[in-house]
């Protein structure tokens, strides 16, 4: 191998590592850490909400709910994110963080799930619980 042809191979090295080290730049930019991908709801945002929103059949009127609501960004949209939940709960509006919003997985119509888009002021989806 000459010499010419090695700094040929040295250049064609480099170009890759400079592409492979934008391309690790990018991707770091593009990944959002978990914390922000959250928001926090303001209660003039969800009395918007709640005063144009339709229950899904079958569950009761909003005011006996537990509404906890918390905010997450999901592909660059501000979705509000609630979960709704008849039980040993005062009724009334919580905002909390993600990780701390119920889980409950079934239940019928005494959980309602609630995905709403702030930015598109849309219902994603509202639907009740399963019954397990």
């Amino acid at each position: 191998m000459t010499i010419q042809h090695f700094g040929k191979w040295t250049y064609v090295l480099s170009g890759i590592f400079i592409g492979l080290h934008v391309l690790f730049a990018f991707s770091a930019i593009a990944h959002q850490t978990p914390a922000s991908m959250h928001w926090t709801p303001t209660t003039q945002q969800i009395s918007d909400v709640e005063a144009r929103l339709t229950l899904p059949e079958g569950s009761k009127p909003l005011a006996v709910y537990a509404r906890y609501y918390s905010g997450q960004i999901v592909l660059g949209h501000h979705m509000l994110v609630g979960e709704f939940v008849l039980g040993d709960e005062e009724p009334g509006v919580r905002v909390v963080n993600p990780g701390k919003a119920p889980k409950i997985l079934d239940g019928g119509c005494s959980v309602v799930n609630l995905n709403y888009d702030v930015e598109k002021r849309k219902v994603v989806e509202i639907f009740c619980n399963g019954v397990g």
